[in-house]
């Protein structure tokens, strides 16, 4: 009988202690693990173990991706016949080679309508000397400058770049500092949380809504603190292997944001999740909204499932833009559907290679910092006659010099195909300029 009793008050105190542990695991759920700066915190962490993991991927010398894209008019509200052809019988080649090692981009595109050659363009970009170069083959007898990029644009590609060639550990480290931080200006005034009924697709499902609301000089302000904490953090700085370029790329960073002209706006970022860990994020908008709270800006992203996204992007006194990405891995091809009124449709199908040649040779020429009249004229001579000539003069998007004459532009175009047989290399002075 004892025993029995024994064994009783063994049931009763091991009933009571794991209803302790319910409740404190429910209370823990509800009044914890769901507030707002907690799922923000999951969140940065699928997002950064993302980055890392796709990171420690990216270990090639080289790589090369080829696109091709083609559109369809679905629907219009105010595009020409011209337009409408065009975009159906469009289709645009894209090859991009990137170089980890020696920092570069070159990008050729090949347009065609009706499989007949439009344009053919080339690209190239060395981010190390913050130069870039247009090159519009058979219109163009030289090369044009972009001048337009800056600097910190440079230094953000740089060191997107510069963190392929990190090691695992170190991105980890990097992006694990990042958060820390990232958490640390994340002040219990800024955050909230509530219960909302979101319809996807005429479905209703039940989320928490998790907002980050500030406004635009709190926002600035806890960004210049991210980045001035990270240009002192030797841990952050060590984790890449030129410690001053880090630095310089921060300090660039932090002249833009102090170069932005302080505006009396308030930024809004809401993170929809469901499910009871509220680990699947089913929809982010961010909003922007003026000293009367009015909404001038709103950005949605939509999650239908694993591959397929709905969008929208709202800007006050503009057309609202939306569509859906649907992914498909298997074929490699992603399809977009964009409505701004007009509804068209892009299939983009994609491949890449590891460690392949690249290119780092394209033509010069007479480098320019613009497009003067004598470089019109060019272009209009060697335009005369073509099939893109014809396209955009029918949309009255060509400079026409009617005074030329036949041996004029007979003459400019053997200059230019004359010029157009030689290669000169990008790594020569040219960049210098």
């Amino acid at each position: 009988m004892k025993k029995y009793k024994k064994e009783k008050i063994y049931l009763l105190v091991a009933i009571i202690i794991l209803t302790i542990i319910i409740i404190i695991t429910f209370l823990y759920y509800f009044f914890v693990y769901t507030k707002s700066k907690n799922t923000i915190e999951r969140v940065l962490d699928k997002s950064f173990d993302y980055l890392v993991s796709q990171a420690s991927k990216m270990k090639a010398k080289t790589y090369e991706y080829d696109f091709t894209i083609d559109s369809k008019v679905n629907s219009s509200i105010d595009l020409s016949e011209n337009a409408i052809d065009v975009i159906n019988n469009l289709q645009n080649s894209l090859n991009m080679q990137v170089d980890l090692e020696n920092k570069s981009i070159f990008l050729s595109n090949n347009a065609t309508y009706k499989k007949d050659k439009l344009i053919n363009s080339e690209f190239y970009s060395d981010i190390k000397k913050g130069a870039s170069f247009l090159y519009l083959k058979d219109i163009l007898n030289g090369s044009i400058y972009i001048n337009d990029i800056n600097d910190s644009t440079y230094l953000m590609i740089y060191q997107w770049l510069f963190m392929q060639n990190s090691s695992k550990i170190k991105t980890k480290k990097s992006m694990n500092i990042i958060k820390k931080e990232i958490l640390e200006s994340l002040k219990e005034e800024y955050c909230s949380e509530e219960k909302f009924d979101i319809e996807i697709n005429g479905e209703k499902i039940n989320s928490i809504k998790s907002t980050v609301k500030l406004s635009s000089q709190d926002f600035n302000n806890e960004l210049k603190r991210i980045l001035n904490a990270l240009y002192e953090n030797n841990s952050f700085l060590n984790c890449y292997k030129d410690k001053e370029e880090a630095k310089r790329y921060i300090r660039y960073v932090l002249d833009e944001i102090n170069q932005i002209s302080e505006k009396n706006t308030t930024l809004e970022i809401n993170i929809y999740t469901k499910g009871f860990w509220q680990n699947d994020i089913i929809k982010i908008d961010i909003n922007t909204y003026d000293e009367n709270q009015e909404n001038i800006k709103n950005i949605e992203l939509t999650k239908l499932d694993k591959l397929n996204y709905l969008f929208k992007n709202y800007t006050k006194n503009e057309s609202a833009i939306d569509g859906e990405i649907k992914i498909n891995k298997e074929e490699n091809k992603i399809l977009l559907d964009i409505n701004d009124g007009n509804n068209i449709s892009l299939e983009i199908k994609y491949d890449k290679k590891k460690n392949v040649k690249v290119q780092n040779n394209i033509y010069l020429g007479d480098v320019r910092n613009e497009i003067t009249e004598l470089d019109e004229r060019m272009i209009y001579a060697n335009l005369v006659g073509t099939k893109l000539f014809e396209i955009l003069d029918k949309e009255k998007m060509i400079v026409k010099f009617p005074s030329m004459t036949e041996e004029e532009i007979e003459a400019i175009r053997k200059l230019t195909q004359q010029n157009n047989t030689q290669s000169i290399s990008v790594k020569s002075e040219a960049i210098a300029k």
